[in-house]
Parts: C-alpha cells; sequence; structure tokens
C-alpha cells in the first residue's frame, strides 16, 4: 500500500494503535486489588504504634512537616493518582 487508504491502516504500528474516539482503557482487576493492597498498607503503618521517630497517630516522631492528617492527606493524593493511572499499568 503505497498511499494512506482511508479507514486502512498503512503499518503495523498503526494498526496496533487505538483509534482516538477509542474508550480509556480499565485496569483488571488484579491491578485494582493490588492498588487498594498498597493504600491500605499505608493506613496499616500509620496506624502501628509505637514506632520511635515515625508519624503515628499520637505522635509526629522526628517530622516537623507531618502528623496523621496530612499523612491521611497524602494517602487520598495517592488512592486518587493511583486510579487515574492503573489503566497505564496494564
Amino acid at each position: 500500500m503505497s498511499e494512506r487508504t482511508p479507514g486502512r491502516f498503512r503499518t503495523p504500528a498503526d494498526a496496533a494503535a487505538p483509534p482516538s474516539d477509542a474508550a480509556p482503557a480499565q485496569p483488571d482487576d488484579g491491578v485494582r486489588r493490588r492498588a487498594a493492597h498498597a493504600i491500605a498498607s499505608l493506613h496499616l503503618e500509620l496506624a502501628l504504634a509505637p514506632k520511635p521517630g515515625l508519624v503515628t497517630p499520637f505522635d509526629r516522631g522526628s517530622h516537623d512537616d507531618m502528623d496523621a492528617a496530612t499523612f491521611i492527606a497524602s494517602l487520598q493524593a495517592l488512592r486518587q493518582e493511583t486510579q487515574r493511572s492503573t489503566p497505564a499499568a496494564q
């Protein structure tokens, strides 16, 4: 095929590319489960106490810039980013 024919692909790379109007990929259950486990493990890490020098619900540890509330805010940001980016992980 020397010229591009409307509705036809010219190269295998073109054929592999999804159409621009294609729906975004959805993460499979395994990707979602791993992302949920990662966030849950960070919740557990915060709850574990005592941890000398580390943030707990009761103590900032050696962190002047973080407490349990900022840790939770970080988890929420990670959860949103993980949900947004998990289709790319497939």
